[in-house]
């Protein structure tokens, strides 16, 4: 078993969407793990899921991951266009994780929810990526 692949995908996912200039001027961050006021629109990791991907003579790992944007402008609009952003970062050839070699990573799913609260109205846009890994 391939044990937490995950541990080295997620700081090359952060590193390529703090790297992209287009997305870091379009939000006011890229969180792991966000503060407890982040000023909207950010872009912050999910839940991560990983199962074993092992053939009888090399490890493996499939790592499911989400990707959120926070926005709190009328519509779903700027959500979708951030979105849009980090999709466009997300391509396999731009990713090195240290110790795999990235087979694929694709966009499974993705999901756009108003969240509304007593104060206001702001979206999520929720992105699931898959990730197949080999061990090196």
């Amino acid at each position: 078993m391939t044990a937490y692949a995950s541990d080295t995908l997620q700081p090359a996912v952060l590193a390529a969407l703090n790297g992209d200039s287009a997305l870091s001027a379009a939000v006011q961050g890229i969180y792991d793990e966000p503060p407890a006021s982040p000023t909207p629109p950010y872009v912050s990791l999910g839940e991560t899921r990983e199962e074993m991907w092992d053939t009888k003579t090399e490890g493996g790992a499939s790592v499911t991951f989400d990707i959120d944007v926070i926005s709190d402008a009328p519509g779903q609009l700027q959500a979708k266009q951030i979105s849009a952003l980090v999709d466009a970062v997300m391509q396999p050839a731009g990713f090195t994780v240290t110790g795999f070699t990235l087979v694929s990573l694709r966009l499974v799913t993705a999901t756009v929810t108003r969240i509304t609260d007593q104060a206001a109205t702001s979206h999520r846009s929720r992105m699931t990526y898959r990730a197949l890994l080999r061990k090196q």
